[in-house]
């Protein structure tokens, strides 16, 4: 019920933000500003009703959520698989193949909060009016902070390697635009990244402390904070960030006993944002179970690297999360993403969770020197995940360790190949093509070895969007090399 009042809420608004000028409203044959967000009622619905964007099969519910990992050296899609997600893995991307979908997905959902936010500006200012409008404010933090990962360099490498200081990322949006016939230009990733750190430090004070099930609260929004400010190197600022949550969140790390068992759970006790799926609301034949399992698309499998690993330490819980096809003769993360009520397409996207609070916890204190908190965070963390060497951090961290944990409690979230890249440092999968061979890798790489300033770390804008551009700025809006 509250969906459908959403979307006639949202339809209401974007009927009324159409031609010339998005905002030309005439109140006597539309619905007008009158009654659209008329009380704080319309605006939680409508804020419940973004969600919506975060669980597309384009974004967290599906592709997107395997894109990091693709592009890196633990993840691969097979001869036998559908295909739809090679071009990550395979860095096959050129300025005409690109596709515009995610990117245009964002925006709209970027759209929608700006419009909601401008309409509600007319309701009375009450502590549940402020909280909705942070709550929406996080949103459009996220949101900017997951499209630019992909279509920027990371903040810390700006000024290395061959990155420019001033390397563009995303269009920031933070007002709804007036007109579709308007030419954007693209802003600095340190725009792109002060515009979400402005937004992270003005809003999450302002959500509710009380744990919400499907949507952001303070404990959610605090993770959040702590990834961004990890990815922007601001270590003290993310080891404070993410002590906040693990001391005070009344979250719990998974034990080794329920670690599996809780991939096929709703909301268990490391959930900060969990969106919810079902039956009716799924995102079908490209959903997340869909995508890894043998029963469906079979879209990605672990590589021979990742393999290894779960050679090393068969007691690591982690890696039960693969299984075995004697059809196909390999393994599927289909452990991770095992669905809900019999149906693989039942899997509750975990945006953020305490494990990841603790591994940026400990990846944050080692770079800030403060070596017993990180053996204390990533030791925490192992121990309740495999019974070989529980206490190796116990006298000795090193960032080697810290990758290698967030590899393996991360894998099929997306994250490894911008963990890497973030630390300046390479991809590896193959060096020579006897080894790219022996390894089963198909990718369309001169060299397995993808430096942390390689032009394909980042995608190309479609060359249909830049011709929207005036021809003299149309070369300088796209990406390098491409």
């Amino acid at each position: 019920m509250k969906m459908k009042l959403y979307i006639a809420v949202l339809f209401s608004l974007l009927c009324c933000s159409c031609g010339n000028d998005f905002l030309d409203i005439s109140p006597s044959n539309s619905a007008g500003d009158a009654n659209l967000i008329n009380s704080v009622s319309d605006l939680r619905i409508a804020t419940e009703g973004v969600y919506e964007v975060l669980t597309s099969s384009s974004y967290y519910a599906g592709e997107y959520t395997f894109v990091a990992d693709l592009m890196g050296d633990h993840m691969m899609e097979p001869s036998w698989g559908s295909q739809h997600l090679k071009y990550f893995y395979a860095y096959g991307l050129t300025k005409v193949s690109a596709g515009t979908g995610f990117y245009r997905l964002i925006y709209l959902g970027v759209q929608d909060i700006n419009l909601i936010i401008e309409k509600a500006d007319k309701l009375e200012n009450t502590p549940e009016k402020k909280a909705l409008i942070a709550e929406l404010r996080t949103l459009r933090a996220l949101l900017h902070f997951d499209l630019v990962r992909m279509y920027g360099p990371m903040y810390g490498n700006l000024g290395k390697g061959t990155i420019k200081s001033d390397a563009l990322g995303i269009r920031v949006a933070g007002k709804a635009y007036k007109d579709v016939r308007e030419v954007f230009y693209r802003s600095k990733v340190s725009d792109v990244y002060g515009f979400i750190c402005t937004e992270l430090e003005e809003a999450v004070p302002l959500l509710s402390v009380k744990k919400r099930n499907g949507y952001f609260d303070y404990w959610g929004g605090r993770a959040l904070q702590a990834k961004v400010y990890l990815y922007m190197e601001k270590d003290a600022l993310a080891l404070a960030a993410a002590e906040d949550v693990i001391k005070n969140s009344g979250c719990e790390l998974y034990s080794r006993d329920e670690y599996v068992a809780s991939w096929g759970k709703e909301y268990g006790s490391e959930s900060l944002l969990e969106l919810p799926t079902s039956l009716e609301d799924n995102a079908g034949y490209t959903s997340l179970g869909w995508i890894c399992s043998e029963a469906g698309y079979k879209t990605v499998v672990p590589t021979r690297d990742f393999l290894d690993l779960a050679e090393a330490d068969p007691e690591d819980v982690r890696f039960k999360l693969l299984r075995y096809s004697s059809k196909d003769k390999c393994y599927y993360i289909s452990g991770k993403y095992p669905g809900r009520e019999g149906n693989i397409k039942i899997n509750n996207p975990k945006v953020l969770r305490l494990s990841e609070v603790y591994l940026i916890a400990a990846e944050a204190a080692l770079k800030v020197n403060d070596m017993k908190k990180a053996r204390d965070y990533l030791g925490d963390l192992r121990r309740e995940r495999t019974t070989t060497e529980p206490d190796k951090y116990n006298t000795r961290v090193t960032l080697e360790d810290v990758l290698y944990e967030r590899a393996v409690e991360l894998y099929g979230e997306g994250s490894r190949a911008w963990d890497l890249w973030r630390n300046r440092k390479p991809v590896i999968r193959w060096r020579t093509p006897q080894e790219k061979d022996e390894k089963g890798h198909t990718d369309n790489l001169e060299s397995g070895v993808i430096p942390f300033d390689f032009f394909q770390t980042i995608y190309p804008i479609n060359e249909r969007e830049l011709e929207l551009l005036p021809l003299k700025d149309r070369e300088s809006q796209q990406n390098p090399g491409y």
